[in-house]
């Protein structure tokens, strides 16, 4: 309530200070100019409260003009509310008829055959180069005067041919393994391998499976001296294997790579891991 009162007594002060001082002091400064003499004080007053009254007046229009457009605001409000309720009560009988006259329809999943076939290299295993003369079954991976040197031996258990089949790999003898020496020899085996492949021409290997079907050898720079191996063996050096082989066949273009190290002691048992990386 206290609230409505200050807002009624700030519109009325408004209004009367724009008819009065606006409109009444205007006009009696006008007419005191033409006469020439000074108005007298209560003419004043007279004027000042009688626009109060006006003020009141407009005070009271502006109010009822407020609430006549609140009224219609409402009234245009629940006009829309039941236009809307309409429309969405004819949603709901729409979705009523569709739920109980829905149609189920199953779309059958068909798997096809393969159009194409496919060839599969696969590592069948990899050994030393080297042999015992009176033990073909035992191999002998360090020679004095060779390099360190592995056979790989590949078979295709799949379904086509493996055509243009190329292969590159290389032995390498470093300190210790660990990720920064693997960068290292990846970087340079990436180079080399590259070079290699791109002047060969390419075997067919046939979908057989049997395990001697492509062979390659990976070998290391320099030969062994005696001092070396006796690193190797001793677990001061450690020796890496690295290879990569790419063919194709109907499906496109394959690569197989391989990095593994031998832990040391070699050979007491043979134990390759997969590099860090």
């Amino acid at each position: 309530m206290t609230q409505q009162i200050i807002l009624f007594f700030s519109a009325l002060a408004a209004h009367w200070l724009a008819t009065f001082g606006g409109f009444a002091l205007v006009i009696m400064g006008i007419v005191e100019k033409f006469r020439g003499k000074e108005t007298n004080k209560t003419v004043y007053w007279f004027f000042a409260a009688g626009l109060l009254f006006v003020g009141a007046y407009q005070a009271w229009l502006d109010e009822h003009h407020n609430t006549e457009m609140v009224i219609a605001q409402r009234q245009q409000a629940e006009i829309e509310k039941g236009d809307l309720q309409r429309k969405l009560g004819g949603k709901d009988a729409q979705i009523d008829y569709l739920k109980s006259h829905q149609t189920v329809t199953f779309n059958p999943t068909i798997t096809m055959p393969h159009a194409h076939t496919a060839a599969s290299l696969r590592l069948s295993k990899f050994a030393s180069s080297y042999f015992q003369e009176n033990d073909q079954t035992k191999t002998i991976g360090f020679v004095e005067g060779k390099p360190v040197s592995f056979n790989f031996f590949y078979s295709n258990t799949g379904t086509a041919a493996a055509i243009e089949t190329k292969a590159f790999a290389k032995a390498y003898v470093v300190p210790n393994s660990s990720l920064e020496i693997e960068k290292k020899l990846g970087l340079e085996f990436k180079n080399l391998s590259r070079a290699s492949l791109n002047r060969q021409s390419g075997s067919t290997v046939e979908p057989d499976g049997k395990p001697d079907d492509y062979w390659f050898t990976g070998a290391s720079d320099s030969p062994l001296d005696a001092d070396e191996i006796k690193r190797l063996v001793d677990g001061k050096e450690v020796v890496y294997l690295l290879s990569i082989v790419t063919y194709k066949d109907p499906e496109g273009a394959h690569v197989i790579e391989l990095c593994r190290w031998l832990q040391p002691p070699p050979f007491k048992p043979e134990v390759w891991h997969y590099c860090h990386g």
